[in-house]
């Protein structure tokens, strides 16, 4: 595949980042009775919250990325895995014990309990505020290889299958791992939705622009729910869809500026601190805010820090991967020269 037009990537995983911290700032203020309009109204739209199509097409990234640069290229399974788990998991557990210990101390006794449990969630990066994402998308990675086999040769009868387990479960709510709907089918199948979608965008002709556009207006407005008065979680296809409309619109832009770039380089390091931020920082300020303006300015200081510290963890995870990546040179040395 011809490697160009990369920066609709970097744009997406900007836009997607910032509507999923809107949306949990949003969250926050409502969890202490504090109504920030201005917030409420850019962080919801319509049935939707833009954190779960925040989400969704960062799944939808995360695979459309990985295949369009291994789409041409065979899978060395052992440097694979091992380049997934430096990038993520070494500055997830650093975050995650960091702001435990500091929880800990501002609140003079353990903000989570350590048990078998709680250390079993921190491996799989569900640890603190429970970021489930993390879970499903290192799975994800893990049958990586298995997806993009069976796109190369079974492509029809594997999105058939994928798309009747995510639609079944809407209704069952199998392999949950946060809210309902939360799960590793939803997050799978968003995964592959990536692969098709990158592959597909060379297809779509521009002058299909305006329907999109129109079917994302009316999109979120629609409550399958609602409609059909169905239990389970049918309200999620309207995001799926609108996810999806997003995507494909977003894959025709090309912006390169140095915020969106820098938002994107983050975006996994603001994923990680953000809620820790939040829930830290927030209650002193919460006592001082009576005006809408006290809640927009709280929303920047706190917006700007989670900022600032991301580019250090993020600068911190590079300075781990190199470490790593020194260390499991010289312990290959070592080992090629005591069989020499």
């Amino acid at each position: 595949m011809q490697k160009k037009n990369i920066n609709y990537f970097n744009l997406m995983r900007c836009i997607c980042m910032i509507g999923i911290v809107f949306d949990h700032f949003n969250a926050l203020y409502l969890q202490y009775n504090v109504k920030f309009h201005f917030l409420n109204r850019i962080s919801l739209y319509g049935n939707l919250g833009w954190g779960g199509v925040g989400t969704a097409i960062f799944f939808m990234i995360s695979g459309a990325v990985l295949f369009y640069n291994y789409e041409d290229k065979s899978i060395d399974l052992k440097q694979f895995y091992f380049n997934r788990f430096i990038k993520m998991c070494p500055i997830l557990y650093i975050t995650h014990l960091i702001f435990f210990c500091i929880a800990s101390i501002i609140k003079d006794n353990l903000m989570y309990s350590i048990t078998i449990k709680s250390i079993f969630n921190l491996i799989i990066g569900k640890a603190l505020v429970g970021e489930w994402f993390t879970t499903v998308i290192l799975f994800c990675y893990m049958i990586f290889p298995i997806l993009k086999f069976l796109y190369k040769r079974y492509k029809i009868l594997t999105t058939i299958i994928l798309f009747t387990i995510f639609i079944v479960n809407q209704e069952l709510l199998l392999f949950v791992c946060g809210n309902k709907w939360a799960s590793y089918t939803n997050g799978i199948f968003e995964f592959w939705l990536g692969i098709i979608l990158v592959n597909c965008h060379r297809k779509l002709k521009k002058k299909y622009i305006p329907v999109f556009i129109l079917i994302l207006i009316f999109m979120p407005y629609i409550s399958l729910n609602s409609i059909f008065d169905l239990n389970g979680t049918w309200f999620y296809i309207p995001t799926i869809i609108t996810s999806i409309l997003i995507f494909i619109l977003i894959s025709y832009t090309n912006v390169n500026n140095v915020f969106v770039n820098n938002v994107s380089k983050y975006s996994y390091c603001i994923y990680l601190i953000h809620h820790q931020i939040m829930y830290m920082i927030f209650p002193l300020f919460i006592v001082h805010i009576k005006t809408q303006l006290q809640c927009f300015l709280s929303f920047v200081l706190l917006s700007i820090l989670i900022y600032l510290l991301s580019e250090k963890f993020y600068n911190i995870n590079i300075k781990l991967i190199k470490l790593i990546k020194s260390l499991i040179g010289k312990n290959e040395k070592i080992i090629q020269n005591n069989e020499s």
